[in-house]
């Protein structure tokens, strides 16, 4: 099934690569730990790592889509307010454990297709959740179903709990409280970093053996707007029933949203590959936030900073260089909270560093892998 083939010369590119950026990035580091990584690499690569930006499409389609097709099981749930949320699964024979995996805000779960097919490949099952209003989960604003929007941002927690606690790792022996896998480990982007630590502050479930989060929203970047300002737009909209309103007169899905100068990515392939994958499906599509979205996730941040020395799972952070997503400020306060979590920084990365270039990617991939290994 999977067509894992690829060159000497690839795998010992990479491997250069990724020790250049080890070495030039973290110079503290211990010389045979940097070599370690490496060979860990090599040894991924020779697996998994197929999917190359200067094939990107071919191999997508001989890989990939094969996996997905073949080996993914698509479901829901009812969540929170009778809202309908999907989940897919992808089940591998004598697993090393399962990566759960916890999308960003207005991303689809297939858009994840690429990186839950190089953690199959590794030995790892995969679960991944479609948001509320986002993917194939139910939209939530009836006649404008572009917005970003949640009534509340515990919602998005509440269902992530019910996904965890009964699709993920339910009880299967109630007698010795047995559940279906003995490790778990949780890779959550962006808004879905701010999700999945709430969700392990409010629950504390005893089956969570690692978590890593990437672009961690904990602190939102305003746009240069400053807060009292952004509070005052809140109040207005309050006052005047506008909350479920797109943020400062925004717009939805922006179709024509050229890789120029995007802030995202600086992966052609990867950014086209979503562009491409909207197209196909319309119900992907999501926009600006509303002033509701906003509110609430102000309230789901502050929550998280407040708490952050409460959690004691190991954690990794990812810290993109180059953000202008999300405030990394907020990320450094955490860390000084934490003493559980230690950060690695993607200098040359921006927002979606499991998206980004082959070097980036490549080196976040071994650095999320070894720390799963290693717990």
């Amino acid at each position: 099934m999977f067509n894992n083939a690829k060159s000497e010369k690839t795998v010992t590119t990479r491997a250069i690569n990724l020790l250049k950026s080890v070495l030039l990035g973290s110079w503290k580091k211990l010389f045979m730990k940097a070599v370690w990584k490496v060979l860990f690499l090599v040894t991924v690569c020779s697996q998994s790592l197929a999917i190359s930006e200067k094939n990107y499409k071919g191999d997508f389609q001989t890989n990939v889509i094969p996996f997905t097709h073949s080996v993914g099981k698509f479901g829901s749930f009812t969540g929170i307010a009778h809202k309908k949320i999907a989940f897919s699964y992808y089940q591998v024979n004598d697993e090393k454990g399962v990566i759960v995996m916890v999308p960003g805000r207005v991303e689809p779960m297939a858009k994840y297709a690429e990186l839950i097919y190089d953690f199959a490949t590794q030995g790892y099952s995969v679960y991944i959740i479609d948001h509320r209003g986002q993917g194939n989960s139910q939209k939530l604003i009836e006649n404008k179903p572009e917005l970003g929007h949640v009534e509340y941002f515990n919602d998005y927690v509440s269902d992530f709990k019910t996904f965890m606690e009964y699709f993920v790792n339910p009880v299967i022996d109630k007698q010795t409280k047995r559940r279906a896998h003995s490790k778990v480990y949780i890779l959550a982007h962006s808004m879905g970093a701010t999700i999945a630590t709430l969700y392990l502050y409010d629950y504390h479930p005893d089956f969570v053996n690692a978590v890593v989060v990437s672009s961690p929203m904990f602190e939102m970047n305003m746009r240069g707007h400053p807060m009292y300002e952004v509070y005052g737009l809140l109040t207005k909209a309050l006052v005047t029933d506008n909350l479920h309103e797109v943020v400062l007169n925004g717009k939805g899905y922006q179709w024509d949203y050229p890789f120029e100068g995007n802030d995202v990515t600086h992966s052609q392939a990867r950014f086209q590959f979503e562009k491409d994958l909207v197209l196909l499906n319309p119900q992907f599509a999501v926009g600006d936030p509303t002033y509701k979205w906003l509110q609430t996730c102000l309230r789901a941040t502050s929550r998280v900073l407040r708490h952050g020395a409460d959690l004691k799972y190991p954690i990794l952070l990812f810290q993109a260089g180059q953000d202008s997503i999300v405030e990394n400020g907020g990320q450094e306060k955490f860390l000084a909270q934490n003493k559980s979590s230690r950060k690695i920084i993607f200098q040359t990365a921006r927002h979606e560093i499991l998206q980004e270039t082959d070097d980036v990617r490549d080196r976040a991939l071994v650095e999320t892998l070894s720390f799963f290994a290693s717990h």
